[in-house]
């Protein structure tokens, strides 16, 4: 909802229908939050995607992504403070939710456990670290006590909050945890792919990407037969346009740095942000934005590190490539 409210500039949908969604799910992370005697707040019996550690404490994924949604209702309040004062009093009376609980939203979202450690890495969940280091290419037995990771967990972590690390903490994570993920989930192959894409690995994420499509397309999980692998097909497209089409939305600026795998020659793709209904198109050397005739918006885009403020049936091309 928050990345909708990003992407379209819809005031109206954020302070009627995102807004209390945010509070009142801040609301439900002040509920499960415990504080600890150095002031700092767990999160127990949560676990994030990796369903071979479901059942544990501190997940790096349910923290990070707690202190994020309950930072974005932060904002939502001081919006309606500022904008809407009786819609954010509405909010409160239908969510049962007491003044104090949001002075403490800001608390808790800067107090969460990260579980990151000085070099950027993440302990994907309390006690991880302390669990045989050995992968297992099996759903039984003791997997359950060994590192083996079953799905994109931490490394879907750092695809969903693409702002809040640098490189360096990517690329720490993705060393650390890609060679220990054993991929038995159709979810896991695309975010691999993307933040391989991102982090300039273009061999891996090529690799990855043909086989999360290989999912319908080669039937490689032997289960196509059952239906489509919808959320996957999704993660494609993602990993396509934001991995290797290097577009997406970056503060109040659009972000296009492509980055091809050397067997492919081209990549076109159309968008919409902001009012602005645009075309990327990508060759060996060369990269075109051109925002369409139809668009009701210039566009503010950071095409290959240079940027441009490209009007409603004009075009940017940056000839040496990114």
């Amino acid at each position: 909802m928050q990345q909708y409210v990003d992407i379209t500039g819809d005031v109206k949908f954020y302070e009627e229908a995102a807004a209390p969604v945010l509070i009142e799910t801040a609301k439900f992370w002040l509920s499960r939050a415990v504080k600890n005697e150095d002031g700092s707040f767990s999160i127990p019996d949560a676990g994030g995607p990796d369903e071979f550690h479901v059942v544990g404490n501190d997940s790096a994924y349910v923290n990070n992504l707690a202190a994020f949604t309950t930072r974005k209702a932060v904002a939502a309040v001081e919006h309606l403070r500022a904008n809407n004062p009786h819609r954010l009093a509405e909010i409160l009376k239908d969510g049962d939710i007491p003044e104090n609980d949001l002075e403490q939203f800001a608390d808790l979202a800067n107090g969460i456990r990260t579980m990151q450690d000085e070099s950027g890495l993440f302990e994907q969940c309390r006690g991880y670290f302390k669990l045989r280091d050995e992968v297992v290419h099996s759903h039984g037995g003791d997997v359950f006590e060994t590192q083996t990771v079953k799905q994109a967990d931490v490394i879907m972590m750092l695809m969903l909050l693409p702002d809040e690390w640098d490189e360096s903490v990517w690329r720490v994570n993705w060393e650390y945890y890609e060679p220990r993920c054993v991929h038995l989930s159709s979810l896991s192959h695309g975010a691999h792919g993307l933040v391989a894409a991102e982090l300039g690995i273009a061999d891996k994420a090529e690799d990855y990407l043909r086989q999360s499509m290989g999912m319908d397309l080669g039937d490689e999980m032997a289960n196509a037969g059952a239906g489509a692998h919808m959320a996957a097909n999704g993660m494609n497209w993602v990993a396509v346009v934001r991995g290797f089409g290097g577009s997406r939305p970056c503060g109040d600026r659009f972000q296009v740095n492509p980055k091809l795998p050397t067997t492919w020659s081209a990549l076109e793709f159309r968008l919409k942000w902001r009012g602005a209904d645009f075309m990327v198109r990508a060759e060996r050397g060369r990269v075109m934005v051109e925002n369409l005739a139809t668009a009701q918006a210039a566009l503010p885009v950071t095409l290959c590190g240079q940027e441009f403020d490209v009007e409603p049936g004009s075009s940017v091309v940056v000839e040496e490539g990114c």
